[in-house]
């Protein structure tokens, strides 16, 4: 067990930086699997690899299981009374909130995170609370906020020679400065994030880095350039064997195929992100995807359909601005289209949809149309 205790942390962390999150959560299970009948190792102990396993699940596990895996994991921790651990579970749980949506839950974790590791001097923690804290301010539109807040999480990073933590700052600067429409700002923000991963050799956030930079190539209607640097992000993604990103990538990909007038390729793409999402239906991916589905059965005439699919979009969990504002521009155009009982009624069928039913529903409009096609 000591040989666990001094080494677990540091072994998710290196599988986490090569994009190995499977085997990370397989290491981990086979850890907490021995606890059974045990009565020598800690609360503490377990506790950590419960927010581990919780974590490194949460890149292609149901989302509920690793939720639990973190509650479990806060308790303990609490029971301990050790800060140290203990901030460690808020900042694992507050993650997993935050890719679930729930911005005000996950706020109040990250700041209490922030406030102790302010208070035991850990600069690292001290970044990712503020970078985290940042995310939800963007989200919420308070863009100013946000710059401030990743600002001095770069400082910090920039002062502890935290390559990686740069790249992530600079990478969601790029993100502030896109929403703003400074396009040019946020490609020279990507690319030196970029310069960095590639020096460190960390393919899979090369990769992340890459994907903001389709979605900048996509504003500027260089759709070629944008298809191949995407096809180049899937490769690495498939050959880590990493759902998450393999769906993402997708995503851009329909995108991209759409605007090009290939929507026969597009829906295919999108079946195949359906297929990856069925069981762990990431939130932001799944926004997403149901953004880009609405434009789609837009295209091929589905306007009814289309608004169904959008209002799923703009009210089912978190949307980022470059979708979400693609997907109002579509919303103002659909008006054109339908009358207003019609709209109504798209749009109450939106909201009724849970999210299975509404996969379900885009999956069986798509299969049908591909179909008759």
């Amino acid at each position: 067990w000591s040989l666990i205790e001094s080494t677990h942390r540091g072994l998710t962390s290196l599988l986490a930086v090569k994009g190995l999150f499977g085997e990370a959560d397989r290491l981990l299970g086979i850890a907490i699997d021995a606890f059974s009948g045990e009565k020598e190792p800690s609360r503490a102990l377990l506790a950590n690899l419960l927010a581990q396993r919780g974590w490194a699940g949460s890149h292609f596990r149901p989302m509920h299981e690793c939720t639990r895996m973190l509650e479990m994991s806060i308790d303990l921790f609490r029971q301990a009374g050790d800060d140290s651990a203990l901030v460690y579970g808020l900042s694992n749980y507050a993650d997993i909130l935050n890719a679930k949506g729930e911005d005000a839950k996950a706020a109040r974790l990250y700041a209490e995170s922030l406030e102790l590791q302010r208070k035991l001097g850990d600069p690292h923690g001290v970044m990712a609370a503020l970078n985290n804290l940042g995310v939800l301010a963007q989200r919420g539109r308070d863009l100013d906020r946000a710059e401030t807040l990743y600002r001095e999480a770069m400082e910090i990073c920039r002062q502890q020679d935290n390559q990686h933590g740069v790249s992530v700052c600079l990478t969601n600067l790029a993100a502030v400065s896109r929403n703003r429409g400074m396009i040019a700002e946020a490609e020279g923000l990507l690319e030196e994030a970029l310069a960095i991963e590639e020096r460190v050799g960390d393919e899979f956030n090369q990769s992340l880095v890459r994907c903001y930079m389709v979605e900048l190539l996509i504003i500027k209607d260089r759709l070629d350039d944008a298809r191949s640097l995407c096809m180049r992000c899937l490769k690495c993604f498939e050959d880590l064997g990493h759902p998450w990103g393999v769906a993402r990538t997708e995503i851009l990909l329909s995108l991209i195929a759409i605007q090009q007038g290939r929507l026969i390729e597009a829906g295919t793409i999108i079946l195949q992100a359906l297929r990856l999402m069925s069981g762990s239906k990431w939130p932001h991916l799944y926004t997403e995807v149901m953004a880009v589905s609405a434009e789609l059965l837009a295209e091929l005439g589905r306007s009814s359909e289309a608004r169904t699919v959008a209002t799923v979009a703009v009210s089912s969990g978190p949307l980022q601005q470059y979708f979400r504002d693609r997907v109002r521009r579509l919303l103002t155009s659909l008006r054109q289209h339908l009358e207003l009982d019609e709209e109504r009624e798209a749009a109450e069928l939106g909201l009724s949809l849970d999210k299975d039913g509404a996969i379900s529903y885009v999956w069986v409009e798509l299969e049908t149309l591909l179909g008759r096609s």
